[in-house]
């Protein structure tokens, strides 16, 4: 029996109260202030749709746009409200909610992963989806904040800017707008890799690893848990192989994070540094850098990698060449969130002492890179830069690339696009109000990330002590095994049975905490330093900001009104030569009108990035929440393994006690 064929006793119910539920989302109880677009009149909403259903449109791979659906729509009645309004659910919206819900109907909520690809699946940028998502509430989305979303993308797609309060309005109407969608590409609800309400497939390793466990090798763990693959055991195992294998996976962006403008159907962007080789003499010593990308979109040098949905490419760079891509960077786009570069060298204040080749800083310098790419592949616009693509793909070293092809442009952003009117009106008219919160919380912001950054580094040392002193038990005991050899022994050899086991364990224990200690600094700690990042970009994009919005229309406003009395008074008076003279005023005054124009444009572009990357800012944040999800995850499964070794241990000594 299908939902639409159900009784209404068993379908989920929620009112027309609930709609105005969406209203405990407000300015007061959000930080960013997201309370929606300015009412405007929406015309266009109030126009008649034909078409089939987005469920026909999904089994037949088209996309329609339905209003006149062939199923009966959802009806919700009112439960206990205050008006006993009931409000039909045209079912498009229920086909897209099953879509992504995993349980159908009887779902509670949805991720907000989930959501944003069903609204990128209508082909709008990653900008408007997340311009959408942050006019509703932080966190799973339930039946009807999903529905109030699909009106936002309906309104979109007429050409308006989203207005929540008519959203509203036109769901408990029962007749709202309805959008465009192409769900015949979405992996259904019950799909392996779609997350699960709350959290996504690529922050839950340890649930991955407990669906197909292997047991740790016979030379590594002494205890039967751990070498037969039952229990916590074998998923302490599969948390250490995973921790050796995330950081490949951990580069693959979620689409709620950065889906590009044009929502791809191949995998997601990803990239990943790793050390080549040290090259040059003692005072020119330098690193290569292997950088291996993954852009769907680029050019295609081999139509048969990843069924022709894109290339990956590998290069290798210099540091001073990521030098080179960050100075170009800043001077196209100014008003963007665009990340730091780790330092070159780290080193003391007296000549020739510095630590530049020491192989931990170059590690970090590494990661460093690493979670720079990360974030310029993320971005949507950044991505498409053609100087980044040129870092990623040309397979010549840059040196030789700059001398050959021609000097690249690095005209600011907002001097050479023009935006449409849609663009302008999809920025807030409070813009300021939330520039300036934001611009006053990131001080406080950067000094805690950076506090939380060292006092999680500093648990991971004493991780990776604990594991150190574990070893160093079960060497004390094997040599203490060795020694007890030469002593007479009235007993038996159960000392030396004992010694053995116990030595056993303690490289298990050693095992285990080193295994937790690398799943620290491969996954959670890299998340906690592209958070640190990425406060530190926040912070200097406010300062580039103040510096160089700055702009000389008034001045120039002055300057055409005393030119244009001047020119007035010329003709007026005709004096000798005043015809040379009007000709070079009616020249100034278009070049200072262009000039105003460019300024104006600039000023509206300015607004416009800020408007999106104070957007991105919001959900890279919120990125850090799966990552806590799937350290908690990592942590329980770890203290469980330990907790059962440590129970094989006390049982094997009582077995040997009583023998």
């Amino acid at each position: 029996m299908s939902l639409f064929d159900a009784p209404r006793s068993a379908l989920p119910r929620w009112d027309a109260a609930s709609i105005d539920g969406f209203s405990t989302h407000s300015a007061s109880a959000d930080p960013w202030g997201a309370g929606g677009a300015q009412p405007q009149q929406h015309a266009a909403h109030s126009r008649a749709h034909a078409g089939s259903s987005a469920a026909s449109a999904s089994a037949s791979g088209s996309s329609s746009r339905a209003s006149s659906p062939q199923r009966r729509p959802h009806s919700c009645a009112s439960a206990g409200a205050d008006d006993a309004a009931t409000v039909e659910v045209p079912a498009p919206l229920l086909d897209a909610w099953h879509t992504v819900a995993p349980g159908g109907a009887r779902s509670p909520s949805v991720a907000p992963e989930q959501a944003a690809r069903v609204l990128a699946s209508s082909g709008i940028d990653t900008a408007r989806v997340q311009q959408i998502l942050a006019l509703l509430p932080a966190g799973p989305l339930s039946l009807p904040v999903f529905c109030l979303a699909l009106v936002l993308l309906a309104h979109m797609q007429d050409g308006s800017a989203p207005n929540v309060s008519l959203a509203r309005q036109q769901l408990r109407s029962g007749d709202p707008p309805l959008p465009t969608l192409d769900l015949a590409h979405l992996p259904p609800a019950n799909s392996r890799f779609r997350a699960q309400a709350g959290s996504s497939s690529w922050d839950a390793p340890a649930e991955r690893s407990a669906a197909s466990p292997e047991p740790l090798p016979p030379s590594v763990s002494g205890f039967a848990s751990l070498r037969a693959g039952s229990g916590w055991g074998a998923s302490a195992a599969a948390v250490a192989r995973d921790a050796s294998s995330r950081p490949a996976r951990r580069n693959s962006l979620p689409s709620s994070a950065a889906a590009p403008r044009s929502r791809p159907t191949g995998p997601e962007p990803s990239v990943q540094v790793r050390l080549s080789r040290a090259q040059g003499g003692t005072y020119f010593r330098h690193t290569l850098y292997t950088i291996a990308s993954f852009l769907p979109g680029a050019p295609l040098l081999n139509p048969a990698s990843y069924g022709g949905r894109g290339v990956a490419h590998t290069v290798q760079r210099r540091y001073s060449d990521f030098t080179w891509l960050a100075e170009a960077l800043v001077k196209r786009y100014p008003f963007r969130l665009l990340p730091g570069l780790p330092p070159k060298r780290m080193g003391l204040p007296l000549p020739a002492l510095n630590f530049s080749t020491d192989e931990g800083f170059v590690e970090q310098r590494r990661r460093g890179l690493q979670r720079y790419l990360r974030s310029i592949v993320s971005h949507p616009v950044l991505r498409s830069d053609s100087l980044v693509l040129v870092f990623l793909t040309e397979t010549q070293p840059l040196a030789e690339w700059r001398v050959s092809a021609p000097t690249p442009e690095l005209e600011e952003e907002g001097n050479s696009r023009i935006l449409t009117p849609e663009e302008l009106q999809s920025v807030p008219s409070d813009l300021e109000s939330k520039m300036q919160a934001s611009r006053a919380a990131t001080p406080g912001m950067v000094e805690r990330q950076v506090s939380l950054v060292h006092s999680f580094e500093r648990a991971l040392r004493r991780r990776e002590a604990e594991g150190a002193e574990h070893a160093r038990m079960a060497e004390m005991l094997e040599s203490l095994q060795a020694c007890r050899k030469g002593v007479w022994k009235p007993e038996s050899e159960r000392d030396d049975e004992t010694e053995g086991r116990l030595a056993q364990a303690e490289k298990d224990f050693a095992d285990l905490a080193g295994a937790r200690a690398q799943a620290m600094a491969t996954d959670m700690l890299e998340a906690l330093r592209y958070q640190r990042d990425l406060w530190f970009a926040a912070r200097d994009l406010w300062a580039r900001h103040e510096r160089l919005s700055p702009d000389a229309v008034e001045a120039t406003r002055k300057k055409l009104e005393a030119n244009a009395k001047r020119l007035v008074v010329l003709r007026q008076e005709r004096a000798p030569g005043w015809e040379e003279e009007a000709k070079r005023l009616r020249v100034a005054l278009e070049d200072d009108n262009a000039l105003v124009e460019r300024a104006l444009r600039r000023r509206e572009h300015t607004r416009m990035a800020l408007w999106e990357e104070l957007q991105r800012l919001h959900w890279q944040s919120r990125l850090v929440e799966g990552e806590w999800r799937a350290h908690a995850k990592r942590e329980a499964a770890h203290l469980a393994a330990t907790r059962r070794a440590a129970d094989e241990l006390a049982a094997a000594l009582d077995t040997m006690s009583q023998i």
